[in-house]
C-alpha cells in the first residue's frame, strides 16, 4: 500500500527528537553531562580537561545525527507523498512518529506513560485505520 515510507519516516522523525534533546541538553541535568560524560569516566576516560572538550564534541556529534536523521525523514516523506498522497501521508507520519517518540521517551528518558497517554494513541490508531481503509475520490473514479 505504500506505507512503508512512512514508518521509516516517523521513525526518523522521532529518532531525530531525540538527537535534538540529547543536542540542546546543556547544564548539569542534561543527557550529555548526567548520562555520558560519567560513563567515559568510569571506562577510564580521565575527566581533567577533557571533559569541556568531550561535552562539546558530544553536543556537535548529536546536532549532527540531528541533522542526518531529519534529512533521512524528509527524504521519505516526500517518497510517501508521491506514493501515497500528501494528506495520507502527513497523517500516517504522524501516527509513526508520535507512537515511536512515545517509546523513544520511555526507553531513553524514563518518560511516563499514563493510562490517559494510552487513550489517546487508541483514538490516533482508531483515526488512521478509519483514513487508511478510505479511498481517493480520483481511484473510485478509474475503477467506474
Amino acid at each position: 500500500m505504500g506505507i512503508e515510507n512512512n514508518v521509516i519516516s516517523g521513525f526518523f522523525a522521532a529518532l531525530a527528537a531525540v538527537f535534538t534533546k540529547v543536542a540542546f541538553g546543556f547544564g548539569a541535568d542534561g543527557t550529555i553531562n548526567g548520562v555520558f560524560i560519567p560513563w567515559f569516566e568510569k571506562i577510564g576516560v580521565q575527566s581533567d580537561g577533557w571533559q569541556s572538550f568531550l561535552n562539546y564534541f558530544l553536543h556537535i556529534i548529536f546536532f549532527i545525527l540531528m541533522l542526518l536523521a531529519n534529512t533521512l525523514m524528509i527524504r521519505f516523506y516526500i517518497k510517501s507523498m508521491q506514493e501515497i498522497g500528501a494528506a495520507k501521508a502527513v497523517v500516517y507520519n504522524f501516527t509513526v512518529n508520535y507512537l515511536v517518540s512515545i517509546a523513544f521517551g520511555a526507553m531513553f528518558f524514563h518518560e511516563k506513560v499514563s493510562w490517559s497517554l494510552g487513550v489517546g494513541v487508541v483514538f490516533i490508531l482508531g483515526g488512521t485505520a478509519l483514513i487508511f481503509t478510505c479511498k481517493h475520490a480520483d481511484e473510485e473514479i478509474k475503477t467506474k
